[in-house]
C-alpha cells in the first residue's frame, strides 16, 4: 500500500480534504490520525479527527 504513510501524514491528509470539492472540508485541519487497522497489504482502516477553520483563516502549518 504505497499510499498508506500518506494517508497517515497529517499535513498530507489535509491538503488532499482541502482539495476537494466539498467546501465543508476546504476549511479544515487535520489534527489527529490514528490506524485502527491494517492488513498487510490489503486494506487500512485511519481515522481523522478535524478541525473546522473559520471562513478565509489560512491553514495551520
Amino acid at each position: 500500500m504505497p499510499y498508506l504513510a500518506a494517508a497517515l501524514d497529517p499535513q498530507l491528509a489535509g491538503q488532499q480534504l482541502r482539495s476537494t470539492a466539498e467546501p465543508t472540508l476546504a476549511s479544515c485541519d487535520v489534527r489527529q490520525v490514528r490506524l485502527l487497522r491494517h492488513k498487510v497489504g490489503r486494506r487500512a482502516l485511519v481515522e481523522y479527527t478535524l478541525e473546522v477553520r473559520p471562513e478565509g483563516q489560512p491553514p495551520a502549518l
